[in-house]
């Protein structure tokens, strides 16, 4: 990934991406294996608790150029117990400070992938959404261990012809989307999940 942060004034500041990505089942790469997407998206700051955001992804995916819109926000509570980040459709978090090593939240997340299957000239598209509740524990002022509880909605793993796309897909939508599955789909499903997450403390210079 490479990126670049711009501020453009003093309440609104720029980032902008470029995402190169491989996806692949590794068993022979070529060029279907690639694929090379971009994000921008920019902030806008009302207070030091409360930021807008809003911006555009693309990403150019097995079944036809993927685009999403991005809008959201970002508030924490004066008494830093309560934090939400939303950055719509894709992702959602809220969660409260039970102590001052643990935190209760919620989150959702939205994923849409393609992946080539170099040995059978087709390639796999990934669509989920997961809806999470979890158990934060802050081990250390860096180092923090997540419990998470889940289900999915809409799961669907769907492989298709490498020649079989779509003409345009914009978010959830898909545009020309005549193609056929060749495998069986999966059923929604209860997903459970561990994370140890290490963050990194940058101080700013004055």
């Amino acid at each position: 990934k490479l990126g670049y942060q711009a501020k453009h004034s003093e309440k609104v500041s720029g980032t902008y991406m470029l995402l190169p990505k491989l996806a692949s089942d590794f068993k022979s790469l070529g060029a279907k294996d690639f694929q090379l997407g971009g994000l921008a998206l920019y902030k806008i700051k009302k207070s030091e608790l409360f930021k807008y955001h809003a911006g555009l992804y693309y990403n150019g995916e097995l079944f036809g150029p993927f685009v999403v819109p991005l809008l959201g926000f970002y508030y924490k509570s004066e008494n830093k117990k309560f934090e939400a980040n939303f950055t719509l459709p894709i992702w959602a978090d809220v969660n409260y400070s039970l102590t001052n090593w643990m935190n209760i939240g919620t989150n959702f997340s939205a994923f849409v992938r393609s992946y080539h299957l170099s040995q059978s000239d087709a390639y796999v598209a990934k669509k989920t959404n997961e809806v999470f509740g979890y158990l934060q524990f802050n081990i250390k002022k860096s180092f923090i261990f997540q419990t998470k509880v889940g289900y999915s909605i809409g799961r669907s793993y769907k492989a298709y012809e490498d020649n079989d796309k779509t003409d345009f897909a914009f978010s959830a939508f898909r545009f020309g989307d005549n193609r056929t599955v060749l495998n069986p789909t999966f059923d929604n499903g209860i997903i459970f999940r561990v994370r140890l997450l290490y963050r990194f403390h940058i101080k700013e210079k004055l």
